[in-house]
């Protein structure tokens, strides 16, 4: 278990069996780390000098602190009994403004899932790698005790070290393009890039936007009467028109709802463990059924409303906002389809 090791991104450390590698100035440790709902653990066994530290914590504490004191626990204690120097290297700083370049972008841990409506996770919490005016780069997932993004300055071709000493973080580049890249002190942890068409840099502020339109439409169903009565406007909807204009009012409530009711059930789901138990599966398969049939009839009767407004004699406002619905029930039925709200199973 200790010496069956996976080489996926050297030099960093290794996943071994069941432990992963790591390292205490120079010193070979060999950890594992565990967070249930009750408890949040590390062991660090170091195998060639005979010692190990254990920590066990039985609350996440404030602000997730359980984490932060388990690696400063860790670092402290290192530091404390098998102090070194920190190991340096050198990259021309063109060269390393260059490589910084070519690491930046959006991210995806390659431990969330990719194939079930949880994957919406991956829209919501993509990890964001930035280039730094000095040549270093920071990872918006790896944080320091101060909850700020650590820096690390590269110190070999694509190998980076956070620059208070310690971790580092290594890409494996093909063809001029980074497939992939980790973080020393969790093997485990492979980021990988996130596609262009389901990069939230673009697809978040615009699931955003569209919901914030299609809860606007829906809050304007119960007012416009109200609206109208006070300045004595009739409603001029006959026909065709007015069919188009209920039905859609009702496709964004639905598409809006549906939406809603996503985001409540995958936050209880990652809250507390019961909500995503077997006992949820009925639930999971109604609500993508469901949300097959919503999602898409939204959509088709939203670009059936446009298409009806732009041909009529309305107001321009009206013509305008017929086309922001349209767009707003496609781009959360592109949503629902990229990341299976839609589907038959309960699989997750």
């Amino acid at each position: 278990m200790h010496t069956t090791a996976n080489d996926m991104l050297p030099p960093l450390h290794r996943m071994l069996l069941g432990f992963y590698e790591n390292d205490i100035n120079g010193h070979r440790v060999i950890t594992h780390a565990g967070d249930t709902e009750w408890f949040h653990t590390e062991l660090n066994l170091l195998p060639d000098d005979n010692v190990a530290l254990y920590i066990s914590m039985n609350s996440l504490g404030k602000d997730g602190a359980a984490g932060p004191i388990r690696t400063m626990l860790f670092k402290e204690f290192g530091d404390r009994y098998f102090p070194a120097p920190l190991a340096k290297g050198t990259v021309d700083p063109k060269t390393a403004k260059g490589h910084a370049q070519l690491m930046a972008g959006r991210y995806t841990l390659s431990r969330r899932p990719h194939t079930s409506f949880l994957s919406m996770l991956n829209l919501l919490g993509q990890t964001k790698v930035t280039r730094n005016e000095d040549g270093t780069i920071s990872v918006s997932a790896l944080r320091g005790a101060n909850e700020q993004p650590e820096k690390f300055e590269e110190i070999a071709p694509f190998v980076w070290q956070n620059v208070d000493g310690g971790s580092r973080v290594a890409a494996k580049v093909e063809n001029g393009h980074v497939v992939r890249f980790g973080y020393d002190e969790y093997p485990f942890m492979i980021f990988e890039p996130v596609p262009c068409w389901w990069s939230s840099i673009w697809l978040l502020p615009l699931w955003i936007a569209a919901l914030v339109a299609l809860g606007l439409t829906v809050l304007a169903w119960p007012i416009s009467p109200f609206v109208r009565r006070h300045y004595g406007v009739a409603y001029v909807l006959t026909g065709a028109d007015a069919r188009a204009h209920r039905f859609v009012r009702l496709a964004a409530l639905f598409v809006f709802a549906i939406m809603l009711i996503w985001i409540f059930t995958i936050t209880l789901m990652l809250k507390d463990f019961v909500w995503a138990s077997p006992a949820m599966d009925g639930w999971v398969i109604l609500l993508r059924l469901i949300s097959a049939v919503i999602f898409i009839v939204g959509a088709v009767i939203a670009v059936w409303n446009a298409w009806a407004v732009l041909r009529s004699g309305r107001r321009k406002l009206a013509k305008v906002w017929s086309v922001v619905t349209a767009i707003s029930c496609l781009v959360l039925l592109y949503v629902a389809l990229v990341f299976h709200l839609v589907g038959f199973t309960a699989n997750y």
